[in-house]
């Protein structure tokens, strides 16, 4: 174990043991008499080393239910929702930046696919999937984490400082009120007021560092990435196509019944049909098989890569039937205020 391991470990530690310890101070003597003494549920600690054991378990105890209330409350909630507007700068292009990153060794989509060919994930729950604007196997944050950890361990140290720095004053927050609610109880009102002026204080610093732990990671990711990136050895172009989320349903194709049963007459294929949404984009990365597109109903633009790197871009209308090889790349763009609705033969 490097010191800095140890030192990260020992913040982490304190931002349980610290919130936690302070809050069974405060409180202990409304419950010590209750709790402790002869007939009570439990007996009087026999001497000095005792009571700290006692006093040191009790906080560690504490101590992790605020910080899994903080989690729970203000990281899902608070921060994400609300305080993270409070401090975002530049418009937040680290984040955007190191997502794209993400997205190029880690892209979701193509993961999910993978998890429904391979039968890891059902198709109707791939479709839920998909209806999420945001789909994410790893969130950003952790990625990058987890990213450095393997490229560059050294630049992991001062993200999970402000990391460990931050739970420490979320954890703060969540005790600041009870110790406020003791003092209302006791009726210190003025201290009761100072104590809660200074939990928004906590929750103002809590967002400053959880939003610098983020900035650091993307930061560095986005360094290492460009510093060490070499052109020369671009990284393999792995398979992605993104239909699922456009399965058309039975009711919006019953119009064109006719039509595509002419179109199936002597095929032995697989058929599928599409509804693809206004201003949505249907993509495929280095397809698995050729395949052929009919286009029902609607107006799109076909961005198409060969194999060979010719890039082609084409307008479809209702009745154009548009044939694309395999390994092909390629995006169906609905540009349009209507649903696109097409046929594709595998």
């Amino acid at each position: 174990m490097k010191p800095s391991d140890f030192f990260i470990d020992i913040v982490d530690f304190f931002s349980i043991l610290l919130p936690g310890a302070l809050v069974t101070y405060v409180v202990r003597a409304l419950f010590y008499r209750n709790l402790f003494g002869e007939g009570r549920l439990l007996p009087v600690p026999q001497n000095e080393m005792q009571g700290w054991i006692v006093f040191l378990l009790v906080s560690f105890i504490v101590g992790h239910l605020l910080f899994a209330i903080g989690a729970v409350i203000l990281d899902k909630y608070l921060y994400d929702k609300f305080l993270r507007r409070l401090v975002t700068k530049n418009f937040d292009l680290a984040y955007h930046a190191a997502t794209a990153i993400r997205d190029e060794c880690l892209a979701s989509d193509l993961w999910i696919g993978r998890l429904v060919s391979e039968n890891y994930l059902r198709a109707d729950d791939a479709k839920k999937i998909y209806a999420q604007k945001k789909r994410e196997v790893i969130n950003t944050f952790k990625w990058g984490q987890y990213y450095l950890a393997v490229k560059d361990p050294e630049s992991v140290v001062a993200s999970k400082r402000f990391e460990a720095s931050s739970k420490f004053f979320r954890s703060l927050v969540v005790a600041v009120p009870i110790i406020s609610g003791v003092l209302i109880y006791r009726r210190h009102f003025v201290s009761a007021a100072a104590v809660l002026l200074l939990a928004l204080l906590c929750l103002y610093r809590y967002a400053e560092l959880r939003y610098k732990s983020t900035q650091v990671t993307y930061e560095a990711v986005i360094s290492h990435e460009h510093l060490t990136k070499r052109p020369d050895h671009p990284a393999p172009v792995l398979p992605l196509d993104t239909r699922l989320r456009f399965t058309a349903s039975p009711e919006s194709i019953v119009h064109y019944q006719q039509r595509i049963d002419s179109l199936k007459s002597g095929l032995q294929t697989s058929i599928e049909y599409l509804s693809i949404p206004a201003n949505e984009t249907w993509e495929v990365v280095n397809s698995t098989a050729s395949q052929s597109l009919f286009c029902l109903a609607g107006k799109c633009t076909l961005k198409h890569r060969t194999s060979e790197g010719i890039e082609e871009t084409t307008v479809i209308s209702p009745n154009a039937l548009v044939p694309i090889p395999k390994s092909s790349s390629f995006q169906i763009i609905n540009n349009q205020d209507e649903s696109l609705l097409l046929l594709t033969v595998r």
